[in-house]
């Protein structure tokens, strides 16, 4: 089922094997970016400029005759929109059931798979049972679109259903789960996206509370935007203030941002980011987990909706439909043919400045599709509020963009909707280059190496110098379309399209 071009000498003594995995297998990427400010960057090196992938067989599931540089290439799910996670010789992907890694179990499934990252060999999955009966609830094939966090041999992720997992990394035994749907009465929209933040013994999550399938007003308005649990058990501890009040544009899927804040006078804050179905980003310190468990209601005790649970209140809130980022007060338009911009990306914490993607909804919003990307400073000055966090906005971002962002170097990488790819200057938001790629950008760019890898919607996966002049390195033509980004962990780039996942191999000299 899978290709593998590569294995090391079985005849090799046992200590010098486990040098070879050592030293060919150190580095890790066990969570979206570089860290959790979400920045789509590595530190890797001798990564790959070019690869042939081969070509999709259309009667077997499988890639025939993969080549230069393919150290091996699976099937997975057929659709898949999260970028893997590397940790402890282990690859971590959300997809869907299509692949069949385990014949049993049948029919369409959300899917969390893990291989062998040497070899990509099937090691384990978890399987979720899709939703049926609740329109717009948990759309079909979409599988699991949760990015997992991989800490000290835990896999954390929310999965197709709307429950927040916890499984062992060596088996997918699950340690502690939560339905997000029974405990707080939230009604999700299309699927759960979010992935968590892990800090000081809690999860930070969004729960995807979203509109009624009439794409018009929010079926649960009383349900959590967001909660925080406690990471060792689960335990609900905090919930967000009604953060949404008066509606939003179709659901909630943005991930939330951690950054250390270096404040004007040196001190140092952990902050929490979250943007809102509204377009509001909250931003708060990191709370205290022990005060968190004196002061929260055991579980029996809690109430509907988790109204008596402890209240976060931003330090401070941005509003991308506010007269501070559109110079004029602007009414939100709720539902279906909103006219309002939504924050729909994860946001990005880098350089001590918050970089934020402002969008029409991708599929519910007003046509023609908006954008704009801001950078916002996320310091506190004079108690908790500044006269402008806004440092710049872009113009208007031709046909819209929803896709992640990477920022390195002093450049923001940005795809828009109409194939265009966009390198913008972090400190001053000016345009620096502008090149058509002619295909949707879904997946988002990852910085590694000196070069830009991403993919399209039309099976192009380009390699970019990275820099402040564009230069187009390589593009190779995929078996399929890629809607999740690549990962660089090993010195070894996975790259997911929708069927199969590659693992590419350092650059070799052979043609």
């Amino acid at each position: 089922m899978f290709f593998q071009s590569t294995a090391p000498p079985f005849a090799l003594p046992a200590f010098l094997l486990c040098f070879w995995i050592a030293t060919v297998f150190g580095a890790d990427s066990p969570q979206w970016g570089v860290d959790q400010g979400r920045n789509r960057i590595s530190h890797e090196r001798h990564l790959p400029t070019v690869f042939q992938p081969g070509k999709k067989d259309p009667t077997e599931d499988l890639i025939r005759q993969p080549g230069r540089n393919v150290r091996w290439v699976v099937p997975i799910g057929s659709r898949t929109y999260t970028p893997p996670v590397v940790a402890q010789n282990r690859v971590v992907i959300g997809t869907n059931n299509e692949a069949r890694f385990e014949p049993q179990v049948e029919d369409d499934q959300g899917v969390l798979l893990c291989l062998d990252a040497r070899t990509g060999r099937f090691l384990w999955q978890y399987t979720a049972p899709k939703v049926s009966g609740i329109k717009f609830f948990d759309v079909e094939y979409i599988g699991i679109t949760s990015t997992p966090l991989v800490r000290d041999g835990h896999v954390y992720f929310v999965d197709n259903r709307g429950t927040v997992c916890v499984l062992n990394l060596n088996d997918g035994k699950p340690l502690w789960t939560l339905d997000l749907i029974k405990t707080f009465g939230v009604r999700q929209h299309d699927t759960n996206n979010t992935t968590v933040i892990l800090h000081d013994g809690l999860l930070y999550l969004g729960t995807a509370n979203g509109l009624d399938d009439r794409h018009a007003e929010m079926e649960r308005p009383e349900a959590p935007t967001f909660v925080v649990l406690d990471a060792a058990t689960g335990r609900p501890l905090a919930r967000d203030d009604h953060w949404v009040q008066g509606g939003i544009a179709h659901g909630q899927w943005c991930c939330p941002a951690l950054g250390e804040v270096v404040q004007n006078d040196e001190t140092r804050v952990w902050t929490v980011f979250f943007g809102t179905g509204r377009g509001v980003v909250h931003a708060f310190a990191a709370l205290n987990r022990e005060k968190l468990l004196r002061e929260a209601p055991a579980p029996e005790e809690m109430s509907p909706f988790g109204e008596n649970l402890p209240k976060i209140q931003p330090d401070w809130t941005f509003d991308g439909n506010g007269p501070e980022a559109l110079g004029e007060a602007v009414s939100f338009h709720a539902g279906q043919g909103s006219r309002s911009y939504t924050c729909l990306s994860p946001l990005v914490f880098a350089d001590n400045r918050l970089f934020v993607l402002f969008c029409y909804d991708a599929f519910n919003g007003a046509s023609p599709r908006r954008a704009y990307l801001a950078a916002l400073d996320p310091t506190l000055s004079g108690g908790s509020t500044k006269a402008s966090r806004l440092l710049w906005k872009t113009p208007n971002i031709d046909k819209g963009a929803m896709a992640p962002l990477a920022v390195d170097d002093g450049i923001v990488y940005l795809g828009d909707r109409a194939g265009g790819f966009h390198a913008f200057d972090a400190e001053t938001g000016q345009t620096l280059w502008k090149i058509d790629l002619k295909g949707d950008h879904w997946a988002g760019p990852l910085v590694a190496d000196g070069k830009i890898y991403l993919g399209t919607a039309r099976r192009q996966f380009y390699v970019l110098r990275a820099g402040r002049e564009p230069e187009i390195l390589s593009e190779i033509e995929m078996p399929d379309a890629l809607h999740a980004g690549a990962t660089a962990a090993d010195e070894t780039l996975f790259v997911p399209i929708n069927g199969f996942l590659y693992a590419i191999e350092k650059e070799s000299d052979s043609p």
